[in-house]
């Protein structure tokens, strides 16, 4: 078994379920087949994946299912958006995982559309404008979701998009209490195993696993926001596409 696997392996066995940064619901992660913005190629041109929403343990499935489906077509590049809130921990190993095994770059970007799943319509940081559907713009990766991009073969993140990262939290249901109609359940942090396991995961996609010393000393209802150099030197990714 790759050490991979017994990473994953580890999470699977310590984790019931790792939670993203949203304290709200938010769609599960969906996929769908946008064409590359560009005049020259008009209603011809080449497809990419757009993943948006909250990354769930069937996200690596739903994503092979889709990609299978869209690959008919014949205009299918192995090409990734992305932009998620995070979610499932084990999920998202998962799903960066199934990107190196099909040798996909992920970019953290959006093509964008009259509304967003999670964040509405995008607006350009510098004017404050809404940008027209149809357009390639910033996306967010926060939480788990960093942990996905890690898995791509190679890794965009244009300068306007945002990569953010907190403590690893997980939250155990102990049923429901009929006296005060309130579900019960504790949360808690990573165990030491936890954030071993993740390291490996880190260590094995090409990433410095000083990130995830970075990520775990940030409480988990706050983020941080990694800055250029900081995506740089924990070598998650580059600005363009070299």
């Amino acid at each position: 078994m790759s050490g991979i696997f017994r990473a994953i392996g580890s999470l699977v066995v310590c984790i019931a379920a790792f939670l993203g940064s949203a304290p709200f619901a938010i769609a599960k992660m969906q996929f769908t087949a946008v064409p590359i913005p560009s005049s020259a190629c008009g209603d011809r041109c080449p497809l990419v994946i757009q993943a948006e929403g909250q990354i769930t343990r069937e996200a690596a499935g739903d994503f092979v299912a889709f990609a299978k489906q869209v690959s008919d077509q014949g205009r299918l590049i192995n090409v990734v958006l992305i932009h998620s809130p995070g979610g499932s921990v084990i999920g998202s190993m998962m799903l960066g995982e199934t990107f190196r095994i099909l040798g996909t770059t992920v970019v953290v970007a959006r093509v964008s559309r009259r509304g967003g799943l999670f964040s509405g319509p995008p607006v350009d940081g510098r004017t404050g404008r809404t940008i027209p559907p149809g357009a390639l713009t910033n996306a967010t990766c926060n939480s788990a979701c960093v942990y996905a991009v890690m898995g791509g073969r190679k890794r965009i993140i244009p300068v306007d998009s945002r990569m953010g990262v907190h403590r690893m939290q997980s939250e155990e249901s102990f049923g429901f209490d009929p006296v005060s109609s309130r579900a019960v359940s504790n949360r808690r942090t990573g165990s030491d195993n936890e954030v071993t396991a993740l390291k490996r995961y880190t260590k094995y996609m090409g990433v410095d696993p000083r990130l995830i010393d970075l990520a775990e000393s940030v409480p988990h209802e706050d983020i941080r926001v990694l800055s250029a150099d900081q995506i740089r030197g924990f070598r998650l990714g580059q600005p363009r596409l070299q």
